[in-house]
Order: C-alpha cells, then sequence, then structure tokens
C-alpha cells in the first residue's frame, strides 16, 4: 500500500500540478516489493476529457525489464 500511496503523492503535488484533485485508484497486487527491490514506475496518459480530467495508467514493475 505504501507504494500505491506515491502515486497519490505524486500526482497531487509533481505531476500535473499542485491542487491536482485525485478522483480514483484501482490497484491489483500480484506480489509483494522488498525493501532493495528495483521497481520501475510508470505512468501513461489513456485519455483526456474535457474540460481539465486526465485519465492515468500507473505501473510498478521489479526490476527494468
Amino acid at each position: 500500500m505504501w507504494i500505491g500511496s506515491l502515486f497519490s503523492a505524486v500526482l497531487g503535488n509533481i505531476l500535473p500540478g499542485p491542487g491536482t484533485l485525485y478522483v480514483a485508484q484501482t490497484l491489483r497486487f500480484h506480489t509483494r516489493a522488498y525493501v532493495g527491490d528495483a521497481l520501475k514506475v510508470s505512468v501513461r496518459v489513456e485519455e483526456l476529457r474535457p474540460p481539465a480530467t486526465v485519465v492515468l495508467q500507473t505501473r510498478i514493475n521489479r526490476g527494468w525489464s
């Protein structure tokens, strides 16, 4: 859950900018992340909805593959 909460922090304060409203998040856990794991985090814009909504796909993978 800590890793999932990082998205909220980044999206609410850095991307796209301060004051961003975080409407919803869906999480699926396939395995645990451990201290020392290399994690690759990606964010992709899936859809732009007028007037000011952006739908993002966020993903975390272990390792760099």
